[in-house]
């Protein structure tokens, strides 16, 4: 699961990266006072995941002291990645009364909305008291599908918004979800700084051209990151390459790969993987070939479902800063195997297709309401959804419109449009959201398969899934699912590959390409 566009990262991917993720595995709490583990893997093959209790608030003066400190500034941002993000306060609803909450700078808030006597406009009345400094303010954001209001609350009293312009689809909206009001944590100031640091996360290659390695400050950073938010420790070693001769990779084998760039470190955060993207081993013709759904960036040079032989493949991923690992498939795996199946679905059906952009999000989000660990809500799903849509139109086709059109059997709505149309059919926002991608949804581009899903699609064509084959939606799973299947050799009955053994003491897995381990 790989590489975003940037905007669409920074607007949608540091939120729903932040989503519990895989049909399988429960919902975490990624933020809270209590310390949640969760052992995950393959028959031994576990990752530990221990999430932090909840963090300190900085003050404006440590958050820009921090950001003084170079050294420092990746690490901050990563860390700060959601402090940014609205937070659900309250919901209003029209002639509704009076609804309170606690602000971050004041202690004491209420509002309620009314609506006009011939329904054009509403008017939020706003309230707040017992200020906890002079000098702080409280950012919200009033939202609905169609429309939004940004306020800033410096002074105590009471405060007016008129509302006006709304069309059909809000006045729809607003009566079954009410306005939506959300806080930033942050001032706009800081929101401004966060924003700055994670842009530069996604652009560590970048001095004025592009480069496809990580620079060690980078990578040292995202380690930082992965030890602190999900208790998984990675340890430098050698600049090496484990070349494992090609005698000892068969088709169906998988790779996973994390590459510490800002991406990879958040995607397998939010999935609770130990991983950011997959790929399995082929031979075709009698060569062998690493097949894997990827995105053309400044470390790949080829975008969509593709197969690079693995000599040339092991050179690209060695630039690129890629840490492997490798798990083999068991040998009663091996023996389900169908190669021919594999390689036939490979040339004729897969290979050419685009990245799965279409239902990349709809992997994550298996619950109407818990797959949403704070700060991340379903009304700030919802209504952040429809303001992208305004924002740009073509990105919120591809990466959700058309996923919820195909949910609906329609074509062309918009995110404000399709909630309505769901409505009007009795499906709330969260249950179509929830809604199980399907194997066999054609979008206009043809199937639509992110890496992991590529990976899962050869196995259930090459007969891994058995009987369960047809009951069975790879498209809903993640890189944790997918390594977590009981289909991978463990070790604990054969001895690991001589290269591995020599640089890592794993006693699971092969530590194939790595400088981290």
């Amino acid at each position: 699961m790989r590489s975003l566009p940037f905007f669409c990262i920074v607007l949608v991917i540091v939120s729903v990266c932040h989503l519990s993720a895989g049909a399988t595995p429960p919902a975490l709490p990624l933020f809270g006072d209590q310390v949640v583990k969760r052992e995950i893997g393959v028959e031994g093959v576990s990752t530990l995941i221990e999430e932090s209790p909840a963090r300190v608030r900085k003050t404006p003066v440590e958050i820009a002291q921090k950001m003084l400190q170079k050294k420092t500034t990746y690490a901050d941002a990563m860390h700060n990645v959601v402090d940014f993000i609205p937070k659900h306060v309250a919901t209003l609803h029209p002639n509704g009364g009076e609804v309170s909450w606690k602000g971050r700078c004041f202690a004491s808030y209420s509002a309620s909305v009314e609506t006009s006597h011939d329904g054009s406009e509403w008017a939020i009345t706003v309230k707040n008291d017992h200020s906890s400094s002079l000098l702080c303010s409280d950012l919200f954001l009033f939202a609905t599908v169609e429309s939004w209001h940004v306020e800033d609350y410096f002074l105590h009293g009471t405060h007016h918004i008129t509302w006006k312009g709304h069309g059909n689809d809000s006045v729809l909206d607003v009566g079954q979800y009410g306005i939506r009001v959300f806080v930033v944590d942050e001032s706009i100031k800081e929101v401004l700084a966060d924003l700055f640091d994670v842009a530069k996360l996604f652009f560590p290659e970048y001095d004025g051209k592009w480069h496809p390695a990580v620079p060690d400050f980078v990578a040292e950073a995202n380690v930082e990151f992965l030890k602190d938010e999900v208790n998984m420790t990675m340890q430098k070693r050698d600049d090496v390459v484990i070349e494992l001769d090609e005698s000892e990779i068969r088709s169906g084998d998988f790779f996973g790969i994390i590459r510490l760039d800002g991406l990879d470190p958040l995607l397998a955060f939010g999935m609770g993987s130990a991983l950011g993207h997959s790929v399995v081993a082929m031979w075709i013709n009698g060569t062998l070939y690493v097949c894997e759904s990827q995105v053309k960036s400044s470390y790949w040079p080829a975008n969509g479902i593709q197969r690079t032989p693995y000599k040339q493949w092991l050179q690209q991923a060695h630039a690129a800063d890629y840490n492997v690992v490798f798990l083999p498939l068991s040998e009663e795996m091996r023996a389900k195997f169908d190669e021919q199946a594999a390689v036939d679905f490979f040339v004729n059906t897969a290979e050419g297709l685009d990245y799965g952009f279409h239902n990349l999000l709809f992997t994550w989000i298996d619950t109407v309401q818990d797959n949403y660990p704070p700060p991340l809500s379903w009304q700030l799903v919802q209504t952040g959804f429809a303001i992208f849509d305004t924002i740009s139109p073509s990105l919120a086709d591809l990466v959700w419109n058309d996923a919820l059109n195909m949910r609906l059997g329609t074509k062309g709505l918009n995110t404000a449009q399709a909630t309505i149309e769901a409505e009007k059919r009795g499906i709330n926002f969260t249950s179509l959201l929830a809604m199980p991608e399907q194997d066999d949804w054609v979008y206009e581009n043809g199937l639509n398969m992110v890496c992991d899903v590529f990976v899962l699609r050869t196995y259930k064509e090459a007969g891994l899934f058995g009987d369960l084959a047809d009951s069975i939606q790879v498209t809903e799973f993640t890189d944790w699912g997918l390594y977590s299947l009981n289909f991978f050799e463990t070790y604990t009955t054969k001895e690991r590959p001589k290269q591995c053994q020599v640089w890592c003491t794993c006693v699971y897995v092969c530590v194939h390409n790595s400088w981290w381990r």
